[in-house]
């Protein structure tokens, strides 16, 4: 297997321009062209450069839309962040530079102008707080209302916010907390290498068990951390002296999915049901290309279909070896768990890569630039766009624009690989997942009539049911953290309190129409103007009430340095869906490059990671 990975490693770099030097931390990948016939209409404006060198990404560099200032490219990072973004609004500017990363993100919003004000001057005083929010996706409204609550809870207290869609900004400002005017730091890409350092002793992050481990609000009978989603609490935890400790929060409850455009594809193919299974999303996208439209909808700057992958990967394995994947641990010969570089070679792994090709390569996709490639899914062209909750407020402007469009928030389609797996058909997979989403739903089912060959039918149900609820989140990567060296610490501990708390995280919801939410606990359907939020919000909240949150696992020995799915980032989807035979590659390519990849690289990791 070693010598077979590493013929196609030397192969794979030798034709492909995909061009790897040394580990992923140095790593230049070229930005494909978009194909002759792929594309439809103009680009919203310049395409950035991508950058390598030391804290390279997977993705390189992008900027987007038209934002009446200069264009900026993106640098890479391994503290993983988010692909380019608008800045503008009706403040025009620049885009700004962004540190990206192996671990994806949401792409960035509009800055200033409507979303939510200008920046304010720095506070020099002792009663106040200084926020610098990485503002993307989720805007910044959400933040300007917090604000406003905090300073009506606390008289005299001024809390100033600067914006930034440059994620450069925000890390210079940590790397020099000694020397910056902030108290807090709302990122937009994870804080793993802070907080390790923060461990090690530097004066960076403050440490905020005080805050998980006390009430948010004066009334409130539950403590922070008691609030948290439980699937956040290992992500954001760790470990000092025998203690837990917390040097960041999350101030997102990030939700992936399918976005779906409903009316367009009622208008081409009739009333059909969304897909449950890939195997009916490549039906269904095979129905669409034959109709002579495409079905799937995406851009080459973004690496959002790595959301359709990392989910089905997680479905197939089982979070339990999702966990095993980030500690390294791969069974021997005997069976037994040891460190290897076989991690690379779980078989769900594959799967997901050749559920990808099927569709990818077998029907028609739409390629067209980021930010505009939003908006012309949602009026234009196109059945399916994977993303986050955060592409409504993107693209508020275009849902009203065109608001005749039932746009949806579908669960992404469980890898009918599974069905196989569980002995199965594909068809009795769909009923499996029908029944489990009325079970997720608090609904009654009767159980489905099907057939495994070998597994009893409550057996193979509590797996579909397991599969179904995967969801993956980057809220990892969307962190609250405060300046350890800060003189208003108290005060900006204070402001996170109140984000955690039931009123902060109404205040919050409300702020973006209900289509996103903090992760503490609070269920906003309760609340009385959730009847008027958009349907967005409802199927959202939906997905997130039965989640079993998927992340990659910094906490765990090798999270810091695997990537997340392929190496490659963006560019695989890119491998798989291009009609160039000199670019193209198989999903065994694929995966064969990945574990050539691991094997390579395993010295250093172990090394790295302090085995």
């Amino acid at each position: 297997m070693k010598k077979l990975a590493a013929v196609i490693l030397a192969l794979v770099m030798a034709v492909s321009p995909f061009v790897f030097s040394g580990c992923h931390k140095e790593v230049f990948l070229p930005l494909p062209p978009i194909e002759s016939g792929e594309s439809g209409g103009e680009t919203g404006g310049e395409t950035g450069g991508e950058t390598g060198g030391e804290t390279g990404g997977e993705a390189g560099g992008e900027t987007g839309g038209e934002t009446g200032g200069e264009t900026g490219g993106e640098t890479g990072g391994e503290t993983g962040g988010e692909t380019g973004g608008e800045t503008g609004g009706e403040s025009g500017g620049e885009t700004g530079g962004e540190t990206g990363g192996e671990s994806g993100g949401e792409t960035g919003g509009e800055s200033g102008g409507e979303s939510g004000g200008e920046t304010d001057e720095i506070y020099s005083g002792t009663d106040g707080v200084n926020i610098l929010l990485s503002e993307k996706g989720y805007g910044s409204a959400w933040l300007y209302a917090l604000r406003e609550e905090f300073e009506s809870l606390y008289p005299g207290i001024d809390v100033r916010i600067r914006l930034t869609s440059d994620d450069q900004e925000v890390i210079d400002e940590l790397n020099s907390i000694g020397n910056s005017p902030y108290d807090l730091f709302f990122t937009c890409f994870d804080l793993n290498e802070y907080v390790g350092r923060s461990l090690a002793g530097e004066p960076l992050l403050a440490e905020l068990s005080d805050v998980y481990e006390n009430f948010a609000a004066q009334g409130e009978s539950e403590k922070i951390i008691d609030k948290l989603e439980p699937d956040f609490i290992d992500v954001f935890r760790r470990q000092a002296n025998g203690d837990d400790v917390y040097y960041a929060m999350p101030w997102t409850q990030s939700v992936n999915g399918i976005v779906y455009n409903a009316t367009y594809t009622k208008n081409i193919l009739g009333p059909v049901q969304f897909p449950r299974t890939t195997d009916e999303l490549f039906d269904m996208a095979k129905a669409l290309t034959d109709a002579g439209h495409p079905c799937l909808v995406t851009s080459p700057n973004v690496t959002y279909y790595n959301m359709l992958y990392t989910t089905w990967w997680a479905q197939y394995e089982g979070m339990e070896q999702i966990l095993n994947f980030y500690s390294g641990l791969a069974p021997d010969s005997g069976g037994e768990m040891v460190l290897s570089p076989e991690i690379a070679l779980q078989q769900g792994r594959l799967e997901a890569l050749e559920a990808a090709e099927q569709i990818l390569s077998g029907t028609d996709i739409l390629l067209y630039d980021w930010p505009d490639v939003q908006e012309y899914f949602v009026g234009i062209e196109g059945a399916m766009y994977p993303c986050g909750d955060w592409f409504y407020t993107e693209t508020e402007e275009a849902f009203e624009k065109y608001s005749e469009m039932d746009i949806q928030f579908r669960r992404i389609p469980v890898i009918s690989a599974l069905g196989e797996k569980l002995g199965i058909t594909d068809t009795e997979l769909s009923l499996a997942v029908d029944y489990a989403d009325r079970i997720l739903a608090g609904e009654t089912a009767q159980k489905p009539s099907i057939s495994p060959a070998s597994l009893t039918v409550d057996e193979v149900l509590d797996e579909v049911m397991k599969a179904r609820s995967v969801t993956q989140t980057f809220s990892y990567s969307h962190t609250a953290a405060a300046n350890a060296q800060s003189r208003r610490l108290e005060h900006a501990k204070n402001f996170l309190r109140l984000m955690a708390s039931d009123r902060g995280q109404e205040v919050f919801s409300r702020a973006l129409n209900g289509t996103a939410a903090l992760p503490y606990g609070f269920d906003i359907s309760k609340i009385d103007w959730y009847a008027s939020t958009p349907s967005f919000a409802k199927d959202r909240l939906e997905i997130t009430g039965s989640a079993d949150y998927l992340f990659p696992r910094f906490d765990l020995p090798l999270g810091k340095f695997l990537p997340e799915f392929s190496c490659l980032g963006a560019q695989a989807t890119y491998a798989l869906l291009t009609k160039n035979p000199n670019d193209r590659m198989t999903a065994q390519d694929l995966f064969q490059y990945d574990y050539a990849y691991f094997d390579s690289m395993w010295p250093e990791w172990m090394h790295a990671a302090g085995f």
